[in-house]
């Protein structure tokens, strides 16, 4: 882009307002926010066309700060993700019915609660219910 095609722009304090307004709303960047608001005002008054408009306005709306992308996880992550959350379920149906248990199923679930302790959320109190004369001592 050459010189000519900057443009040198004196604010009325309002103005100025308005556009830092603009620019904190929109997390842009000074040039960006000013950009953007031409872009916009010749859009509508039929100056450029759609096409233009819709390119520039791309360009033009990316933030200072980019939005972090959300985490991807790998295969194996979902996988023990979705292991933790089955855990939490079954963890969840002993805790209610830990008085109509047998024995075996109560120590199947102490077995995998030791597993889990300090991963899966609510082993500590499938632990806690092992020596329930410990667990009261200890809090």
């Amino acid at each position: 882009m050459g010189r000519e095609h900057g443009l040198l722009l004196f604010l009325p304090p309002e103005l100025s307002m308005g556009l830092v307004k603009y620019q904190a709303s929109h997390e842009l960047g000074r040039s960006y926010a000013g950009l953007s608001l031409i872009n916009e005002s010749l859009f509508r008054n039929n100056c450029i066309t759609q096409e233009v408009y819709e390119r520039f306005q791309k360009r033009y709306s990316v933030p200072l700060v980019p939005v972090a992308a959300p985490k991807v996880l790998t295969t194996r992550e979902q996988q023990e993700k979705a292991r933790v959350a089955e855990l939490e379920r079954q963890f969840s149906g002993a805790l209610d019915q830990w008085e109509t248990l047998s024995m075996n199923a109560k120590a199947r679930h102490i077995i995998n609660a030791r597993k889990y302790v300090g991963i899966v959320s609510n082993a500590q109190l499938i632990l806690d219910l092992e020596n329930p004369l410990e667990a009261k001592d200890g809090a």
